[in-house]
């Protein structure tokens, strides 16, 4: 009977996470087909067809960002689409409709914004419960940053995706507290595509190192190509990446809640004042209304999302160094901070869960908790909402 429940189980996640799949490919195709291409993209689709794959892997890119990883999937995707410029587009009339066409050319990142939304349910579900899968599910669609770039022919998807994958690969390797071969395999595959992908993913390569080094394995040979190697890749990068002029027109708080919003921080910080109320009250050894054990699970993910705030902050500060008050240049966009929404995304639910179980058997403090962060998600949804059905290609 339990065998058969399991497998079950089993069909019934195959089954929910290929649909959620193809109805999130389906949703950024939607999308795509009403959004007409903008600056970056043209450039980028201007690069990418216009060059050999030979080129690709050799030439330097004249971009904002230089790594190679997107412009080569970029070309994979369009010549196995047979996608050609049309005409007008060849021309320099980018202004020409072309619905098919602007599909075609973001198959790249809605694959991976699909992919990484699908990830996220299925490792929920897998691990937690259906209840906690079909959460993060309402969590991840109810970011703003997953809306906005979820049909972008620019890196952010690809990116998006690598960071949930490396996320989740850190978590088990966590709970396993030692590298089993694939898993340990999969996350040094994983750091050499983030090297490859975008330069500011450095600073999650080495944070999660720097965790598992702690919490895992202390043998410094391991990190060679798990660390060391990524951020080689990272630093040689920066070292041939343009050196432009900036300036701010947000603050960085605003830059920074582009990705994680105040209320998604509130739940943070909610459990973060948790794990310290459960912890003084283990040493004092009364009042043990939260299962401590269960809440310090989320430790090591609660100094990664940290690290990973901080690490925003630290490249804000740099940028600021460098910024002019004249405007002169490209204005620091909230979009390069895109890395912080998977890592929120995966903070509020576990967070959320494991409060949520931490107080095992007590009915009312349950019902405070679930009124509580229903309301600031159910705040969030409705807001993203407005502001998605508030682009231009839905109207």
């Amino acid at each position: 009977m339990g065998h058969q429940a399991k497998q079950n189980t089993g069909v019934y996640l195959y089954l929910s996470s290929l649909m959620i799949f193809f109805a999130c490919f389906a949703v950024g195709l939607a999308i795509a087909a009403r959004k007409p291409l903008w600056g970056d993209e043209i450039v980028s689709l201007n690069y990418v067809v216009r060059s050999s794959y030979a080129s690709l892997l050799t030439q330097r890119i004249l971009e904002g960002n230089i790594c190679h990883l997107f412009y080569l999937l970029q070309k994979v995707f369009c010549d196995l689409a047979g996608f050609s410029l049309p005409m007008p587009w060849a021309a320099g009339d980018w202004q020409y409709v072309d619905p098919r066409s602007w599909m075609i050319v973001r198959l790249n990142p809605i694959f991976f914004m699909s992919l990484a939304i699908t990830l996220i349910f299925y490792y929920f579900s897998r691990f937690y419960s259906k209840t906690a899968g079909w959460y993060s599910l309402f969590i991840a669609l109810s970011s703003y940053m997953i809306w906005g770039y979820w049909a972008e022919a620019r890196p952010y998807a690809l990116w998006i995706f690598l960071i949930t994958a490396q996320s989740f690969l850190f978590l088990r390797l966590i709970e396993a507290k030692k590298f089993s071969k694939s898993t340990g395999t999969l996350l040094v595959v994983v750091h050499l595509l983030l090297a490859f992908t975008s330069i500011l993913s450095v600073v999650l390569v080495v944070s999660v190192s720097c965790l598992l080094w702690i919490y895992v394995d202390k043998d410094w040979r391991r990190y060679i190509v798990l660390t060391a190697l990524p951020s080689l890749i990272s630093c040689i990068y920066y070292f041939y990446s343009p050196k432009w002029q900036w300036w701010f027109s947000n603050t960085p708080l605003e830059l920074i809640n582009a990705s994680i919003p105040k209320d998604r921080f509130l739940i943070i910080f909610l459990f973060a004042g948790v794990l310290l109320l459960s912890l003084g009250q283990k040493r004092i050894g009364r009042l043990r209304f939260f299962n401590s054990d269960i809440i310090k699970e989320g430790i090591p993910y609660l100094i990664l999302t940290g690290l990973t705030v901080l690490s925003a902050f630290a490249v804000i500060f740099a940028f600021k160094l460098i910024a002019n008050t004249d405007r002169q240049g490209f204005e620091v966009p909230g979009r390069y901070f895109i890395y912080l929404t998977p890592v929120g995304i995966i903070a509020v639910t576990l967070f959320s869960i494991q409060l949520w179980r931490s107080l095992q058997g007590k009915i009312w403090p349950r019902l405070l908790l679930a009124g509580g962060i229903g309301c600031l998600i159910l705040f969030r949804a409705v807001r993203t909402y407005v502001l998605v059905k508030g682009f231009y290609f839905f109207h």
